[in-house]
Order: structure tokens, then sequence, then C-alpha cells
């Protein structure tokens, strides 16, 4: 069973939440979040606090963790933030006429210890210790995870008719077009009747925040070792067939040393190769689309894949065994300088736009499903680096969680 606990959220006045919200940390650049800066009352002085400090010192300091936690004191003293009472939340975000819904609260540890919180990744080690003295010195979780369960049908028509129900807490449309809906879960019998249904599930699955989860685990067992507290994990949980994930691509600088139609002829060892008109995200698995600047090619596998994980079948794993080490030299997609990866709904413009200033390649893949992160996650394997996009992202800055409560 998986325990949800309500908590006593901060959280910007509703008028405030398009102002003070932001896209999560790790998908900000610096420039992109100095220029958020500029904002006195955006969260980015608050995750990525080193705003305040010039270009170019290290931002893993002490100085930067502990003006994170004066930003903090400082927006709930002048009241853009707040703290509210005890409650569950149900977050919905609508995008490109697509929506996801789910409840927002406090994860047991228990959870983890025990195995019910199932990841699909490694983590980086300096990623990781970042967040942690982060949310230590912060004294807060300041950005959610994103967890999912498998369908429960009960639950989501549960969610639908509550928010049919209640009035938002807010509603607002973000700088990207995304619009980001919070209703308020505090009856006592509404409380329980969602930790019922929690109870009844057997494992949740990380899909966007293995950094941020393993960081707040961290923070919770270093809190219960000095001061007997145990805050738990900040997440909103969706059901599986809510989340929209899309392809995560690949771009690539050159064809170690190869010409096109010798990369071309390597590639037919594998795949069935095909001139099309137009490229577009592949919509079955084993399906790849070749973007050259005036060319695009169509690249379907022969054979079924095979292999002993799981992980072994999905595409990017296939790409990486049959193209990506063995004909362009590319053996470690995290470290190679000679490749790039884009996700999101104008991947394939970025990709293109990248082509033009002098990259060889992109290679658009198939999404994964939910299914194949539970599949993976269930195994105890691991995805290939670079699989899963997760669009929209959670807002940052909605809903933070404190520890001292």
């Amino acid at each position: 069973m998986i325990t949800i606990r309500p908590f006593a959220a901060i959280r910007p006045k509703n008028e405030l939440a398009k102002e003070v919200s932001i896209p999560p940390y790790d998908v900000l650049s610096d420039e992109a979040s100095r220029k958020l800066g500029e904002n006195p009352k955006s969260l980015i002085h608050i995750t990525r606090s080193e705003v305040y400090f010039p270009a170019g010192e290290d931002p893993y300091t002490g100085k930067v963790y502990e003006k994170a936690k004066t930003v903090l004191e400082e927006f709930l003293a002048e009241g853009i933030l707040f703290q509210d009472e005890e409650a569950l939340y149900i977050y919905t975000e609508v995008y490109h006429n697509m929506s996801q819904r789910g409840i927002v609260g406090i994860i047991d540890t228990v959870d983890s210890k025990e195995g019910r919180i199932k990841i699909h990744e490694l983590t980086l080690k300096e990623k990781q210790k970042d967040r942690t003295n982060h949310f230590y010195h912060l004294r807060c979780q300041d950005e959610p995870v994103l967890l999912f369960h498998k369908k429960e049908e009960e639950l989501e028509n549960w969610m639908k008719e509550y928010v049919q129900e209640k009035d938002p807490e807010f509603d607002f449309t973000d700088e990207a077009g995304v619009r980001h809906i919070l209703h308020k879960i505090n009856g006592k019998e509404d409380i329980e009747k969602v930790q019922n249904y929690y109870k009844e599930f057997d494992a949740v699955y990380i899909g966007d925040g293995h950094h941020r989860t393993a960081s707040s685990l961290d923070v919770c067992e270093r809190l219960q070792v000095e001061e007997g507290i145990d805050p738990g994990l900040l997440a909103v949980i969706f059901p599986e067939e809510e989340l929209n994930i899309l392809g995560y691509h690949r771009v690539i600088k050159d064809l170690n040393n190869l010409t096109r139609e010798e990369f071309l002829e390597a590639l037919k060892e594998s795949f069935l190769i095909e001139k099309i008109d137009k490229a577009y995200e592949p919509k079955e698995k084993g399906v790849f689309v070749l973007l050259f600047k005036d060319e695009v090619y169509k690249m379907t596998l022969k054979e079924e894949p095979q292999g002993e994980k799981v992980a072994d079948l999905l595409d990017a794993s296939i790409l990486q065994e049959k193209v990506l080490a063995p004909i362009l030299d590319i053996i470690d997609i995290r470290t190679d300088q000679r490749i790039e990866f884009y996700g999101g709904y104008n991947a394939i413009d970025e990709i293109e736009e990248k082509i033009d200033q002098g990259f060889t390649l992109g290679i658009l893949l198939h999404p994964v499903t939910p299914k194949d992160i539970i599949a993976v996650a269930d195994r105890k394997e691991v995805m290939p680096p670079k699989s899963t996009w997760f669009e929209p992202k959670l807002r940052s800055g909605l809903f933070l969680y404190p520890y001292d409560i």
C-alpha cells in the first residue's frame, strides 16, 4: 500500500501564482534563470539562488543555499507566499488539447525503503548532492516530483467529479501556453477517501524527478538521524493513462567521417531505408525518422529486437546498439559532445534549426509509454539515457513543502 498525507503547503497568493511560478530548475539554463530573476517575485530566487551572485561563480556553495533560505523567509514576510492549512490538492495541466490530472501530497519514506517508489534511471551524484544541500538548508522541498500509478478508474472519476463541483484556488495559463488549475481537498472525509484509494496501490513509479526524489529522501534520512523527524516526499501523482510522454530525439554533429551515402548503406544491415517527404515523430516502435539538411528518411528495424532485459528492447537502446555506437562511434551519449537531445512539441523545429547551424543529422524516436517504464522499473532495470520527455512539465512554485511543521 502507498501512504499519502496532506500537508500545510507554502503557496503563492492565488493572484500571484502565475507571476511566482516557473519551469522546473533542471530545464533552465543559467541565462534563462537570470532572465527570470528580473522578476522580484519569481521562485527562481529560491530554486536557483545563484542568480544573486556573479555568473561563473560556483553555484554549489553554502552561501548560495543560505541565500535561498533567506529569500524564502522574505517572500513569506512580504506576503508573496503564505502557509496554507493542511490539505491535499488536485493539480490539472491542460496543453495541446490534452490534460493530465493528479493528486498533490506527501508520500512516506517507508514506501521508498520498502521498494514501493520504483525508479527507472540512475542519478548523477553531483546533481543529487546539490538538491540535497538545497533542500536541507532551505528546510523545505520547493519542487515536487512527478509520480504515476497504474490505472484506477474510481479515483479518476472521483477527481473529475470533485473539480466539477469545487471552485479552483487558481486557474491561469503560463507563457508556454500550459493551463494550470489547482483545487484544494481539505475535507476530512475527502482526504480519507483519497488515502484509501492509495492504500490499494502496490507501487508508484517515478516519471520525472529522480534527482529530486533521491535528494529528498537523503534529507529525510539525515533529519531522522539529527532531529528525529522524517518529512517525506512532495509529489504530484498521476494515473498512467493521463501522462503525456513525447519522443526524446537526437541530433548528431557529424557522420564519423562517412559520406551520407556510406552512412545510409551501413544502416541497411539492420534497417529498411525509405526516402520520405516530411519529418514526423514516429508512431510505432522500431521506426525512426532521419533528418538531413535537404532530405528525410524513414528507418525501420528489419527484425524484432532481441535482449534479456526489457530495456534492451526500447528504441533508444536499439538506436544506441545498432547505429550510434557501431557506426557513428558515439559510445556514451551522456558525455559525447557530438550529440544533443531535444524533446517536446517543438523538437522537430529545434532540430532543423540545429542542422541549419551546422549539425548533420537528426534522429526522431517513437515515445516510450508508461507501460514501458513500469515494465523496466518492476524488473529493477534502468532505462537507456535520454529516453523520456514528459510534457507539460510540472510548474514549480505552486506548492512548497516546509519541513518545519
